[in-house]
């Protein structure tokens, strides 16, 4: 078994808050590897012959976790005939997302901190994924994909650098930043109420929009209405099926 690497991650990340000298972001993350959700169109990971390889997307849920709609997005994933390695958050011992509840008012800056605390551990999470991906043999390594919804979208958006084949984003408006410089595509509601509930200048589903500086490599996709996830409607769902068959190439 290869041991979880050390990642470190600035201090910065949490904002200054005391706490920062305290969190280890990578504190049991490789449970949230092995207790992944697993699925490839048509098959189970022991029925895979040797020597197949499938596109993949790494799938990073909400602050929910893996729920009934986490299910229903790794389901659009494959429709499109792609494989899906939906990570576990919630494996380990981790904060619940304040957002999740649209009622609750966070005391002056209680909420912040833990926004910090579960943006550190989310990232945490994909680094040692994208280290383990490249272990698994069905994988086909060309054709590795990102797909984050929410939580899980603003950490995908914010990830540094060229490491995936391309990237979907759903339910976020990528206050973290946006740092991807491979094709991206974010399906979001008009009106999403989680996205909306963030502060001042975050406070339209636009934001990536915004956050990318209108970057060249981002295609936006704004839906009518109140879904949380964009996937979820007719439309976000072709866009998101189409991106994949658009950019999975041949591995031969």
């Amino acid at each position: 078994m290869i041991r979880k690497p050390t990642i470190l991650l600035l201090c910065s990340l949490c904002l200054g808050f005391a706490a920062c000298a305290t969190i280890n972001p990578s504190k049991d993350v490789e449970l949230t590897w092995d207790e992944a959700y697993i699925r490839i169109p048509g098959f189970l990971p022991s029925e895979i012959l040797p020597n197949t390889k499938y596109p993949t997307v790494i799938y990073m849920h909400g602050g929910g976790g893996l729920s009934r709609a986490a299910y229903r997005d790794i389901d659009v994933v494959l429709k499109a005939g792609v494989a899906v390695i939906a990570l576990n958050s919630y494996a380990r011992t981790r904060p619940r997302n304040p957002s999740e509840d649209l009622s609750y008012t966070c005391p002056q800056g209680e909420c912040w901190g833990t926004f910090n605390r579960i943006f550190a551990m989310r990232t945490a999470e994909l680094t040692y994924a994208l280290e383990k991906v490249r272990q698994v043999p069905w994988v086909d390594q060309n054709n590795v994909f990102a797909w984050g919804q929410s939580e899980g979208g603003y950490t995908i958006a914010a990830y540094p650098g060229v490491v995936f084949k391309g990237r979907i984003i759903t339910g976020t408006g990528c206050h973290w930043g946006f740092k991807a410089k491979e094709s991206v595509i974010a399906v979001i509601s008009r009106d999403d109420p989680y996205v909306k509930r963030a502060h001042s200048e975050f406070s339209l589903p636009s934001t990536c929009l915004k956050v990318s500086g209108n970057a060249s490599n981002l295609a936006y996709v704004e839906l009518p209405g109140y879904l949380h996830n964009g996937a979820q409607n007719s439309v976000g769902e072709r866009a998101i099926i189409e991106f994949l068959h658009r950019h999975i190439s041949s591995s031969k």
